[in-house]
């Protein structure tokens, strides 16, 4: 008998209480400034009934590209098919290369079963100011104005400094040029062709956004640093 699926959650952390699951910042949503970015703790909670016996179950999350980004492995024991088997899964900074649809594939006895997804993307994702709000914005001793880059081509080593301004008519700062159009840039020394696409966007996520946004996003980034990277990790099925 095939088990069914009584609910998928995404949250930032599950805390098991005398044999009673919580589920901590439940989401379907991941926002971040800068990528490549990493979630500091990402917990799966899957409950099923209607199975017998012992079934073997396997996530796998992969990125907008199709990337292969974490799989983990359980066990589903059933002692009644009316029971619900809670199992949970708990991914220690899950790496996030880049904005869009995270599939989430789940599989049980190797067998495909179902699909879920989560997104990431930058709180200010897609945001077109107007003149008079750029305006606003420049009066504003808490916003930052401008960002910088600096980029290695990989073929000639050769560096490059980039520059996005709130303002469009500010100048770069000396050293520095203002990122071209377009998704590539192509090396002046070698020719070689670059995706900027992600840097861009990088950039476009900082431009305009309070200080105390950057400063918080950078804060959280030192303190995954800081910790110890560990690998996937389960939890075993509770009844």
């Amino acid at each position: 008998m095939i088990p069914k699926m009584k609910y998928f959650i995404q949250c930032d952390e599950v805390r098991n209480d005398n044999g009673k699951l919580a589920a901590i910042g439940i989401f379907d949503s991941i926002y971040a400034l800068i990528y490549p970015a990493q979630h500091k703790r990402f917990f799966i909670m899957m409950g099923f009934v209607g199975g017998q016996e012992k079934h073997h179950l396997q996530v796998n999350i992969a990125s907008p590209n199709g990337d292969m980004l974490a799989e983990v492995k359980g066990e589903v024991v059933f002692s009644s098919s009316e029971n619900v088997v809670n199992t949970v899964f708990a991914i220690d900074n899950m790496p996030l290369p880049v904005e869009g649809k995270y599939p989430v594939s789940i599989f049980l006895d190797g067998d495909f079963f179902s699909e879920q997804y989560f997104l990431v993307q930058s709180p200010n994702s897609g945001v077109k100011r107007t003149p008079e709000q750029i305006a606003e914005l420049l009066k504003r001793d808490d916003i930052l104005k401008t960002a910088s880059v600096e980029m290695t081509c990989e073929k000639c080593r050769a560096n490059y400094r980039f520059q996005q301004d709130l303002d469009p008519a500010a100048s770069p700062k000396q050293g520095f040029m203002r990122l071209p159009p377009g998704e590539f840039f192509n090396c002046g020394s070698c020719g070689n062709k670059i995706d900027i696409a992600q840097l861009r966007r990088n950039l476009d996520n900082i431009v305009g956004i309070p200080q105390s946004w950057m400063q918080q996003s950078q804060g959280d980034s030192q303190r995954q640093a800081s910790e110890p990277q560990q690998g996937p990790s389960q939890e075993p099925p509770n009844k």
